[in-house]
């Protein structure tokens, strides 16, 4: 028997609610149609204001439920996942990194354990970056079945361009790849990169920073341990018309067969 498991991972930019108006219904039915069994949804801002009001909303809105970590940027991250999924452990980390991660474990198919980390790394440092991803391993356990994803903020390993745009320059000014590299030298699998999908997930019409990004660059990401990434059967770059108002970033699936 066989049990198939999607995971999403979604940057909705101010929690869904700013200037360009309220886009959460937009989100909510991305991440509907989508249909992910666990999600990681980054910028959850004004999420857990008033005795955590919007993110009730959101969590009723999708049918999933979850836990998230206060950023002390306000930027928080959350780690959804869909019943019959159950947590056997959740783990919050808030200081010292910029936005923070969540880290949930679940039982899966044959009573193994799967570890979870939904993460929104600094946007402004590379260096920041790269300790901040060390904090993510510290949360691993050595050869786990496990996944990670969120906005690294750093771009995919092999990324050769002009770019300008400084947050995204390591200390030599080249593309900034280190957070690619260090998790890869963990065994950790880039899914997206795997499978030579160069979509951008940033940023997206809704922005007039095009200008400044180009062609856009990819800054979302799906990692799996070597064992899981065996298991995986597809991953791709949710491109639509509809996804391109909701946020300016694209969100990122992959699904795995767990025998």
């Amino acid at each position: 028997m066989s049990q198939s498991l999607r995971v999403m991972s979604y940057n909705i930019l101010f929690g869904g609610h700013d200037a360009h108006g309220d886009r959460m219904p937009l989100i909510a039915e991305i991440v509907n149609d989508a249909r992910p069994d666990i999600l990681a949804l980054c910028e959850c801002q004004g999420f857990l204001d008033d005795g955590g009001a919007r993110r009730d909303a959101f969590c009723n809105a999708v049918g999933m439920d979850g836990a998230f970590v206060h950023a002390a940027s306000g930027n928080h991250v959350g780690l959804l996942y869909r019943a019959p999924l159950t947590p056997t452990a959740t783990r919050t980390i808030d200081s010292p990194m910029h936005h923070g991660l969540v880290c949930t474990t679940f039982r899966i198919a044959g009573g193994r354990e799967l570890d979870v980390v939904a993460t929104h790394l600094n946007p402004y440092s590379s260096v920041f970056r790269v300790g901040e991803a060390q904090v993510v391993l510290s949360r691993l356990q050595p050869r786990s079945n496990a996944i990670v994803m969120g906005d690294f903020n750093s771009l995919p390993i092999g990324t050769a361009t002009g770019l300008a745009v400084h947050r995204l320059l390591d200390l030599r000014l080249q593309p900034d790849t280190e957070v690619a590299r260090y998790f890869a030298a963990a065994g950790l699998i880039d899914l997206l990169a795997q499978r030579r999908i160069a979509t951008p997930t940033y940023p997206t019409s809704l922005e007039s920073k095009r200008d400044d990004f180009g062609d856009g660059v990819r800054l979302d990401y799906i990692m799996a341990s070597r064992s899981l990434t065996k298991l995986c059967t597809s991953a791709a770059v949710i491109d639509t018309s509809l996804a391109q108002r909701a946020s300016d970033h694209l969100p990122v699936v992959a699904e795995f067969t767990l025998l």
